[in-house]
């Protein structure tokens, strides 16, 4: 089995375990859930996480380490202040020699620090408050044993981030005196006993030595370990991205560093990224990285997975929310030529949505045209189109799809182009969604994206005549319905996103499963063509 389907079987594993009431205690249910918790960690599925971990922390409230996964996983999902709760908790009584009380200790800090960083304004009281409690957290563990690494570099970035950013705080900290003991420290160990831990720090204590050679060299060993996991990859860009300060570097070669760091977090099974609009139009801006630098931090392949993730930020630009009124995002759309789906021999776009989010008459809870705007986020967010007419459409038991034409063209937007062929449905076959699910920023949805199955096989028997269904497992929330369902090769249009939940298999296969539901791409367009009403 494949790291990927591994990955796929723990998600849904978890989720059965969250849909039973009780676990008894000592059951094989319960120690299950309990090693649960550090594979969910690995795989950076902190929602997920964070469900499972207060069930088991209920169960094992003594559990230090279990509680130690809880507040991680509420740090990651933005529940810092309730993270440093847990953590106080598990740290009362707690003797110092405990091997958790450095980890638990180190926990503050870094929620504190996530604090300071989410305030925005370094100087606000919140933000200084935070970074000096940030600090004393950090300084314990590492007064008590200098060798505690992991505390000693996050006390040279904060002092960084305070400095580079004008605050003042309490703190007599020399990072280029502690960032070499860092080094020394580490050097000192034998190879064998290092661990890709060990690869990341010395790549950022280099980092505050303005040495890039070594960053580069170092953040390679780091990345090339076999068994790196995506809560890593992802601690390390953040820290990166945000301590240090990179996303606001004005050389490309520091930038190029995040851009490695990303083309290698979404390669890895389990990874996902959400960005704002913002955030997508400002890396599509980008320089790219040098060939010599992304080979030098990702090996031989290192300029073919960058590129890979470069055109997934174009392809997000074709991507639509569809509002009604100022702030209600209700579904999402994309744009694809009239000549890809067979309408009209021109380079119009035109914006395929569901049925269910707008049509003529509103049914299905859709909105109506009129009552509809369509934003191209990632291009600008302020920029509302009008839909001047839907073109063709096909109800929610057929196609659920309405093409859309605006008022009028946006001039910066290209169509997503469309796959000629479905993927051949094997173990390894994975789809990818793009959209804004539960209002949120745009996300890249790579967690769980086994293609389970599809009409279009040969032998293949659609439940609908002209309607061909794909089943899949990227994630999807409330608000992604008419996201874009890609390829895996090329980022190419393959489906429609319909629906998801316990879904009936396909193709005559006896039984269900938790799965998610698009309209092939190829069905809409050869409808289009036949001209056929759905509603008629």
């Amino acid at each position: 089995m494949d790291s990927q389907q591994e990955a796929d079987k723990k998600v849904r594993r978890t989720r059965e375990l969250l849909g039973r009431a009780h676990w008894p205690k000592g059951s094989a249910d319960a120690r299950e859930a309990l090693q649960m918790t550090s594979d969910l960690k690995d795989l950076r599925q902190f929602t997920l996480l964070t469900d499972l971990s207060e069930r088991v922390v209920r169960m094992h409230p003594k559990a230090i380490t279990e509680q130690k996964v809880h507040a991680q996983a509420l740090i990651e999902t933005g529940q810092a202040t309730a993270a440093i709760a847990v953590a106080e908790k598990a740290l009362d009584g707690l003797s110092s020699r405990h091997k958790e009380w450095s980890e638990l200790t180190g926990l503050i800090g870094r929620a504190y620090k996530q604090i300071a960083i989410d305030t925005g304004d370094p100087h606000c009281p919140e933000s200084r408050t935070a970074l000096a409690h940030a600090l004393n957290a950090y300084r314990k563990p590492y007064k008590q044993n200098p060798k505690n690494t992991w505390h000693a570099i996050n006390l040279v970035a904060i002092t960084a981030f305070a400095k580079r950013s004008g605050v003042a705080i309490p703190t007599s900290i020399n990072t280029t005196t502690l960032a070499k003991n860092v080094i020394a420290t580490i050097t000192h160990k034998p190879k064998h006993t290092r661990d890709r831990w060990d690869a990341a720090t010395l790549a950022e204590a280099y980092l505050a030595l303005h040495n890039l050679d070594a960053v580069e060299q170092y953040l390679h060993t780091y990345l090339s370990d076999s068994k790196i996991r995506p809560f890593e990859v992802g601690s390390t860009l953040r820290q990166f991205s945000e301590v240090w300060g990179l996303r606001d570097a004005t050389d490309s070669r520091s930038k190029g560093l995040l851009q490695a760091l990303r083309a290698k977090l979404m390669d890895l099974p389990g990874a996902q990224m959400r960005l704002s609009a913002s955030d997508v139009a400002l890396q599509r801006k980008m320089p790219p990285p040098e060939k010599r630098q992304l080979e030098a931090i990702l090996g031989n392949e290192g300029t073919q997975s960058y590129e890979w993730w470069k055109l997934g930020l174009d392809r997000a630009c074709s991507v639509a929310a569809i509002y009604a009124g100022i702030g209600q995002r209700m579904g999402m759309g994309f744009a694809v030529s009239a000549r890809d789906l067979k309408y009209a021999d021109t380079d119009e776009l035109l914006v395929v949505t569901n049925f269910h989010v707008v049509n003529e008459k509103g049914t299905s809870r859709a909105l109506r045209p009129s009552d509809a705007q369509i934003v191209f986020e990632a291009i600008n967010a302020r920029k509302r189109y009008s839909i001047k007419e839907i073109v063709w459409l096909s109800p929610v038991d057929h196609h659920d799809a309405s093409i859309l034409r605006l008022t009028e063209q946006p001039a910066t937007v290209t169509a997503i182009p469309l796959a000629r062929n479905l993927p051949i449905v094997e173990p390894t076959a994975k789809v990818y969604i793009i959209g804004h699910p539960g209002g949120g920023g745009l996300e890249f949805s790579f967690q769980d994206n086994a293609l389970l199955d599809h009409e279009g096989v040969e032998g293949g028997k659609p439940s609908t005549p002209d309607v061909c269904r794909l089943h899949y497992r990227a994630p999807t929330e409330k608000g992604s319905s008419g996201s874009p369902v890609f390829n895996a090769a090329y980022w190419e249009g393959i489906a429609l996103h319909h629906e998801g939940g316990l879904l009936s298999k396909l193709n005559g296969q006896q039984g269900t499963y938790t799965a998610n539901e698009g309209i092939s791409l190829l069905s809409i367009t050869e409808a289009v063509a036949g001209k056929k009403n759905y509603l008629s």
